[in-house]
């Protein structure tokens, strides 16, 4: 023998049965024809089997650790020495092999795990929120009390089946032109236990296990959303014979909330005014969902929580405005915690006394209101209506909420714009959207119109446009190409990268990245990324939407530094600082961030032979989510595009 067989096995000369078990599956799993095509790994394979074959059996490992050759009557490696069928299926299908012509696999326990379990369970938004400690009750098998487990009565024990003598298996034999086959089947007697139970528990008739009911107490954590599964390890179904148990699941049902709806971690409510207070400003006291907790916890926590906020509605304030509470949403079950989106609805009187109506048509004629024009508004070029920048009054109405349309090429003052599907369930459903309530539609490419709402459906609105205007396209413009993080955190990146103003996100298969996209998740990832910009970009009000391109390779990297006006690649150990970089009013600016484990040197080597410039942002070492965005931030705070 050239090769010890327990060194082919990756396995020290004590290993026990089940550790020489687990290593040839392993080597199994990667070595088989049907796996792996290639002729050395063919070879390999059967080497390793040949070693199994003598490991795996006490007489033969015996006669191979006292200097024998195992192989003495059936020739070496490839010749004669045969392998167990079956030890090849239980290497890739975790079992054996049905009606295998290798070796038996014995009796099967009566013992074995049980199954899990699945309970819904239903909890109020603020519970969800914060966490709650819940009782549950839950019906599931329990070990039998009166046998333990065991499934015989009192004063007995299973005896060897007749049948099978205690193997449980039975041999077939069958013959055909290529001689006998011989295959093992399940004994029908003991059903493959290899014993019988001549006198069963009268309680558990047999099993070892019993139904009944049980109380727990689950701990929801704080930020759980619906359809959030918990998990209580070994709290689920016990096994037959008494086995462990398997785990309970508890799907969590958040109830709807009389005054909130949630949207990730963020809160969004409605808060109607009447129009004299819109028109003269006043401060309403708004309940928060802190003041849902049960008020059982003690009075020193209860003092120190903020159950109301005090809602500033300033002079003059129109329908449909939002705003922004941060921070008192629902928090993150990764920390952090979402915003509360107060839309202000302005409610217009509709029964008004003679006094009320002397005085209203007062208030119109000082003001000039007796007459009011029709809505809509001069076009302010003689050829399109189109403005080449954006005006004062599209800066006023970018303030109201915006929503994303795809495409609003053709349209003109005056028409009527249609939005549908889950953008305008959002603002129906969500944000109460009402008819008059002025809003701003982008497509994400410059062009934004602003106008009333027309009329309303379950998921659609219509808008009449009043003002259009298209944005020239930021200069310089800021592409970032973003090594895949690992996580979530490439989210981050493009959400903050976005907010903050990037004009393209380049994803990067760099070599170090820890993240792959192939074949379907590479699709679902950039769909992610993609949607993540859009979203991000319209809660920043942003009317050109960054461009998330497809996965870019290092050469493709490459190619888009040549044609940058400005490429820098971060890194910690540059000897430029970013500061000291002079940027362009104009053109292209490139930032290329590096993955976890860094930038490798032949993809630096790369880099700088295209004309990429290293630089560092500081002392301190970010992430590949953060860096991006501090390098952008500190950019743009020195162009026009911060400072106008």
């Amino acid at each position: 023998m050239s090769q010890d067989l327990y060194e082919l096995l990756g396995v020290s000369r004590d290993a026990d049965a089940d550790q020489i078990k687990k290593a040839y599956r392993k080597l199994a799993r990667q070595l088989h024809p049907d796996v792996n095509p290639d002729p050395e790994a063919q070879e390999k394979f059967k080497h390793v089997s040949s070693a199994y074959e003598v490991l795996s059996d006490p007489q033969k490992r015996a006669h191979y650790d006292r200097g024998g050759d195992p192989f003495s009557q059936g020739g070496g490696f490839g010749q004669g020495a045969g392998f167990s069928f079956t030890d090849i299926m239980d290497a890739f299908f975790g079992g054996a092999a049905p009606g295998g012509a290798g070796g038996g696999r014995g009796p099967r326990p009566r013992t074995r795990r049980g199954q899990d379990a699945l309970i819904a369970l239903e909890i109020e938004l603020a519970e969800a929120a914060f966490g709650v400690t819940r009782e549950i009750k839950v019906d599931t098998a329990v070990t039998c009390s009166l046998c333990h487990g065991a499934g015989t009565a009192e004063g007995t024990e299973p005896v060897t089946c007749g049948t099978c003598h205690g193997a449980g298996e039975v041999a077939q034999v069958q013959r055909s032109f290529l001689g006998e086959i011989r295959t093992l089947r399940p004994c029908a007697a003991c059903r493959g236990y290899g014993s019988i139970i001549p006198d069963p528990c009268r309680e558990c008739s047999g099993d070892g296990r019993v139904r009944s009911r049980r109380t727990l107490n689950v701990k929801i954590p704080g930020g759980v959303d619906d359809g959030t599964r918990v998990q209580l390890t070994e709290q689920g179904e016990v096994g037959p014979g008494g086995g462990p148990a398997g785990d309970l699941y508890v799907e969590i049902r958040v109830a709807q909330h009389p005054t909130f709806v949630r949207n990730g971690n963020d809160l969004h409510c409605t808060v109607s005014v009447p129009m004299t207070a819109a028109a003269l400003g006043t401060t309403l006291t708004l309940p928060l969902l802190e003041a849902d907790i049960d008020g059982s916890d003690d009075g020193e926590e209860k003092a120190e929580r903020e159950t109301t906020y005090d809602l500033e509605v300033r002079p003059g304030t129109q329908s449909g405005t939002e705003q922004v509470l941060r921070g008192k949403g629902v928090p993150g079950l990764r920390g952090g915690r979402g915003d509360l989106i107060a839309t202000v609805v302005v409610e217009t009187p509709t029964k008004l006394d003679a006094r009320q109506e002397e005085l209203l048509r007062e208030l119109a004629t000082l003001r000039g209101e007796e007459a009011p024009r029709a809505p809509c508004a001069p076009a302010r070029s003689r050829s399109s209506g189109v403005s080449a920048t954006p005006s004062a009054t599209t800066e006023q109405a970018m303030t109201l909420p915006v929503h994303v349309v795809d495409d609003l090429a053709g349209v003109t003052v005056g028409a009527t714009v249609a939005v549908t599907g889950d953008e305008a369930h959002h603002a129906v459903a969500v944000r109460r959207l009402a008819v008059g309530e002025r809003v701003v539609l982008t497509d994400g490419s410059g062009r934004s119109v602003t106008g009333p709402v027309s009329s309303t459906a379950k998921r659609a609105f219509d808008l009449v446009v009043e003002e259009l205007d298209d944005a020239p396209r930021p200069e310089p413009r800021v592409t970032v190409v973003q090594a895949l993080p690992k996580g979530d955190r490439g989210e981050l990146a493009v959400e903050v990268l976005t907010e903050v103003g990037v004009d393209v996100v380049v994803p990067w298969a760099a070599s170090r990245s820890v993240a792959v996209w192939r074949g379907e998740r590479a699709a679902k990832s950039h769909a992610k990324w993609s949607s993540t910009a859009r979203e991000a970009a319209k809660q920043a009000r942003r009317v050109w939407h960054p461009e998330v391109t497809a996965l870019s390779s290092t050469s493709d990297v490459v190619a888009r530094i040549e044609a940058a006006d400005v490429a820098l690649v971060l890194h910690e150990d540059a000897m430029s600082a970013l500061s000291a970089v002079e940027l362009p009013e104009r053109g292209e600016v490139l930032v290329v961030v590096g993955p976890e484990g860094g930038v490798a040197p032949e993809e630096l080597e790369a880099f700088a032979a295209a004309g990429a410039v290293t630089v560092r942002l500081g002392r301190e070492v970010l992430r590949t989510s953060t860096a991006g965005v501090v390098a952008v931030g500190a950019l743009l705070s020195r162009t026009r595009r911060w400072s106008t």
